[in-house]
């Protein structure tokens, strides 16, 4: 038998009231749930008592051995992701009976005493197993994820071993644009500045064959270092966004050491020469 049939929503609005009110309840005694486990809850007759289960979940049958003393009911507090409370109001003093509640996530037990004081109890369901379930799922998935980013970071060529800074470069004063260019004989790096997000407009990269057209390049981007990783040592590289009717394209040149010039000065803390942008 459904004993909560008389189910409804409670809105929390602007109005005076006089406690006890499930809308209203300062909750003056917090349980623990753990599962299988009974749960004791003190009401005085002639008081509406109420217990908060836990956010979210939605009532689904429940048993008491008395109910006519007992008149138990479930209301939801708020609109969205509603608070389940459990209410009831025993009409005698001096009465006892168990009561089971079966949610979508729990089945609660609890011993229930009607007394003949005159203070209304409120009630607030804890699940501590269930945080602390949560809590070491979340350590576990954060150790992978530290574990999975120095594997990514190991598996990622390090521009410190660049042997190579002579690079020029023009275009737009964008973002993207890279603040450093090297290579270390096997890959180039395009250092870009460090962002707090990974911009939505990150370029794509080309190599400029000895056919003069362009090529997709074979590169993989860095966001935890905010670099590309460039395979091979190409003397043109091609950084295009946006589509064609609003393309931006910078174009970056290898120095090849029968054109070099004297040496560009170093960044400043770089003991190596770096290629100044145009």
């Amino acid at each position: 038998m459904n004993l909560f049939a008389r189910a409804f929503t409670c809105t929390v609005v602007a109005v005076s009231v006089l406690l006890p009110n499930p809308c209203f309840a300062r909750w003056h005694t917090v349980l623990e749930y753990h599962q299988g486990a009974e749960n004791t809850i003190v009401c005085p007759a002639n008081f509406e008592c109420s217990v908060a289960l836990q956010r979210g979940e939605q009532y689904s049958d429940g048993y008491t051995s008395d109910v006519g003393n007992w008149d138990p009911r479930v209301i939801y507090v708020g609109d969205h992701d509603p608070q389940p409370y459990l209410i009831f109001q025993p009409s005698q003093s001096g009465k006892h009976a168990n009561m089971v509640i079966a949610t979508t996530k729990h089945a609660y037990y609890f011993s229930v005493v009607s007394t003949n004081d005159h203070e209304p109890h409120y009630y607030w369901m804890d699940f501590p197993d269930e945080r602390h379930a949560a809590m070491s799922a979340a350590r576990a998935a954060h150790r992978s994820q530290e574990t999975n980013h120095l594997r990514a970071v190991a598996a990622v060529p390090d521009p410190s071993y660049c042997n190579d800074y002579h690079y020029m470069g023009g275009g737009p004063d964008v973002q993207w644009r890279p603040t450093t260019v090297c290579n270390d004989g096997r890959h180039t790096y395009l250092m870009l500045q460090n962002f707090h997000t990974t911009p939505n407009d990150l370029p794509i990269l080309y190599t400029l064959g000895s056919d003069n057209q362009e090529h997709l390049a074979n590169y993989t981007y860095d966001a935890v270092n905010a670099r590309y990783v460039v395979d091979g040592v190409p003397n043109t590289i091609v950084l295009v966004t946006g589509t064609s009717g609003k393309k931006l394209t910078m174009r970056i040149d290898r120095q090849l050491p029968n054109a070099l010039t004297p040496a560009p000065s170093p960044m400043p803390g770089h003991h190596h020469h770096h290629g100044k942008s145009a």
